[in-house]
């Protein structure tokens, strides 16, 4: 009974771990326009499909919510913040998406961030990153 109950409690564990993972990696996944067949096997919640809907909206209102309702998922990829920010136009939702990460990364990968977006900035914002970068 005893090895029983340990066996039960080890698979519970790892089928518990496994499932924060893979469900974690699911939605970065989609949220990057990477979808596979367990995309359409999970079932988004309606906060998540909110995110990506607003992520993907031609009005700048709606993707600025997009980007605050992104850092609030806690699933934040630097490289997803890249791509977007090459695509976008607004300096504002660019300073938004620069400040995204900022309390979900180490200063060294901040830094790394940040020096990938400077050359891509227009100066106002290459100064406000300069200050990032130099702190």
């Amino acid at each position: 009974m005893k090895k029983f109950c340990i066996i039960l409690s080890v698979l519970f564990i790892t089928g518990t771990a496994a499932g924060k993972y893979y469900g974690d990696y699911i939605l970065t996944a989609s949220l990057k326009g990477e979808f596979s067949i367990f995309s359409f096997i999970f079932s988004p919640s309606q906060s998540f499909t909110d995110t990506y809907s607003l992520l993907n909206s031609s009005s700048d209102y709606r993707r600025l919510s997009g980007y605050y309702a992104y850092r609030e998922s806690g699933l934040i990829d630097l490289d997803f913040l890249v791509e977007r920010y090459k695509s976008e136009d607004s300096d504002i939702i660019k300073k938004v998406i620069i400040w995204v990460p900022e309390d979900y990364y180490d200063r060294e990968k901040l830094v790394d961030f940040y020096k990938k977006l400077y050359n891509l900035s227009p100066e106002n914002i290459q100064k406000n990153l300069a200050l990032k970068i130099g702190k």
